[in-house]
């Protein structure tokens, strides 16, 4: 399974200690050299757990040598730009910029990003997509937390700085509390 990240999924699973479920979720994880950058950027702010990742490996960074417009035009950040941009192809699509009958071939199994934008962007290019929050949800589908750990790290992503509106809160308290059920 090939799975691109953006930085603040993995920023945020290691301020919460819980990097390793990306690990046991998919395995590796590929994020753009831009991202790579923002995590390095803001090594202050959280263990050494990501660097440590890199280099062992399951971390693995990669270069991205093209530019779109139309995604630089959705105001998102360049680090997430760059992830979308890695988990498609590299066809000759994006210098054409052309809009209408996009052929593209998706190359990730999966992207993992937070910001709505990029996502909106994610589900334009046909991605499959989640979030950090996704993450913590299939963890406890899989049975590697329980709901009790699970709210507890839900806590712990909001008290050091991940922005969730009250509606989804709700709603992801909803969905984990029917998947403890169901199991």
């Amino acid at each position: 399974m090939l799975v691109v990240s953006n930085a603040s999924p993995l920023i945020f699973l290691s301020k919460i200690k819980r990097l390793d479920l990306l690990k046991l979720l998919y395995g590796e994880i590929h994020i753009p050299r831009a991202a790579f950058k923002e995590i390095v950027a803001k090594k202050a702010d959280f263990p050494e757990e990501v660097t440590d990742f890199l280099k062992r490996g399951f971390i693995k960074t990669e270069e991205v040598h093209i530019h779109n417009k139309n995604l630089s035009d959705l105001n998102i950040h360049k680090g997430e730009e760059h992830a979308l941009l890695l988990a498609i192809s590299q066809t000759d699509v994006w210098e054409s910029c052309n809009l209408q009958g996009f052929n593209m071939e998706k190359k990730a199994d999966l992207i993992i990003l937070d910001d709505k934008r990029a996502r909106i962007a994610a589900e334009f290019l046909g991605l499959t997509f989640t979030g950090t929050l996704g993450v913590l949800l299939e963890a406890l589908k899989k049975g590697i937390v329980d709901l009790s750990e699970f709210k507890v790290l839900l806590k712990k992503l909001i008290d050091s700085g991940f922005r969730i509106d009250i509606t989804v809160y709700g709603r992801v308290l909803e969905e984990a509390e029917q998947m403890s059920r169901d199991r």
